[in-house]
């Protein structure tokens, strides 16, 4: 992400062109439908379902106004037009799944706030080599690690200023007014390509790596009753992430950026030191590892857990966050491995933007919406191309 991309600077408050005429277009094509009537087959409640989805759906493409607003139309909408009542267009906004990644955002602010994840992504990083590849590996290691616990934009916020220092590092020893070579370009375009990706594939690799996971879990669950636990999605997430980290390592080290005879030693040097520079752990950052880990643990070994205690994904990232309130880190000074003035940076928005989500699907399923859709799709299979 370059600053370049963004758009130029305008008058306060203006904004561009998409999102003003998103912001009429999705109400009144609501409207239009509500006024229309409804397809046959297909009940009244299950219409105006489907205008208050397209109103969503245009106001999130066109990002009228932020996305996490947008998931508020079903509980204010839902029960103005009859199609549900508020406390059930509001019960979605709890859905397990809500929780579990409220518990898991706790843990991953635990993490940053006492820099474990920078002493992890160093030292996998110091242990990848001076060969490029090796060293593009290193990093996409550490993001793709780190992605599966932590947010994609956080990790990628981490690793992409430690890839830039690496960058520069090669840069400040070429000859002056030299321009770089063509190895040391494809070096810097590789590594920073790989931060990006690797991120987004260690998100797939956990059920809370990223919020769309939930959305699927949330919709088979829903749906097609299939419980998709913690330990469930890794079994199938861990081998495809892996696969799909590795063919973008070959991909950029090999077909698009290869660097061969870029000498890194210098660099390997560079983050020596800055591993030496690390302090020792501290007290708050041990405890937060030792945290982490139960947890981690209680998550893959859930359904054995459950045999004995009957405790959910939920219930163990709830854990988790509750104990990082409670786990004094120095008690003299009243201080915990988790304070409020760090949860205030809780991602909000995702929370009622999974909430939105899930409410909308609620009610496409239960008013008829989605058999119908069903129903229009495999009829319309059969025409002629």
């Amino acid at each position: 992400m370059t600053l370049d991309s963004d758009p130029p600077p305008g008058p306060v408050g203006a904004r561009p062109a998409a999102p003003l005429v998103g912001l009429v277009a999705g109400p009144a094509l609501c409207m239009a439908l509500a006024a229309l009537p409804a397809p046959e087959g297909l009940g009244q409640e299950a219409w105006l379902t489907a205008g208050v989805a397209v109103w969503m759906a245009v106001w999130w493409l066109t990002q009228a106004v932020p996305l996490a607003v947008t998931a508020l139309l079903p509980v204010l909408l839902f029960p103005v037009l009859g199609v549900a009542k508020a406390a059930d267009a509001a019960q979605a906004y709890a859905h397990p799944l809500v929780f579990l990644f409220l518990g898991g955002f706790v843990i991953a602010l635990t993490i940053e706030r006492w820099n474990l994840h920078r002493r992890v992504a160093i030292t996998i990083v110091s242990l990848a080599g001076v060969r490029p590849d090796r060293l593009i590996g290193g990093f996409m290691l550490a993001t793709a690690g780190l992605s599966m616990w932590v947010s994609n934009t956080a990790t990628t916020l981490m690793m992409v200023p430690i890839g830039l220092s690496v960058v520069a590092f090669i840069e400040s020893h070429r000859q002056d007014g030299m321009p770089p070579t063509l190895a040391q370009d494809r070096f810097a375009r590789g590594l920073l390509l790989a931060i990006a990706y690797a991120a987004s594939i260690g998100g797939t690799a956990t059920l809370i790596g990223t919020p769309p996971n939930a959305f699927l879990a949330g919709y088979l669950a829903q749906n097609h009753g299939v419980d998709l636990g913690f330990a469930r999605w890794m079994l199938l997430g861990i081998p495809l992430a892996t696969v799909m980290l590795l063919a973008a390592w070959l991909l950029l080290t090999r077909v698009l950026y290869p660097a061969e005879g870029l000498d890194l030693a210098r660099v390997a040097a560079g983050i020596a030191a800055e591993k030496a520079r690390l302090a020792p752990p501290t007290r708050g950052e041990a405890m937060t590892a030792i945290l982490f880990a139960a947890v981690a643990l209680a998550w893959v070994f859930q359904p054995l857990i459950a045999d004995v205690v009957p405790v959910s994904d939920t219930a163990i990232a709830l854990t988790g966050a509750v104990a990082a309130f409670a786990i004094p880190v120095n008690l003299k000074k009243r201080e915990f491995l988790m304070d409020w003035d760090h949860a205030v940076r809780l991602p909000w928005g995702i929370l009622i933007l999974l909430g939105g989500g899930f409410s909308l699907a609620e009610a496409i399923q239960t008013t008829g919406l989605a058999a119908w859709l069903g129903h229009l799709v495999a009829g319309g299979s059969h025409l002629p191309l």
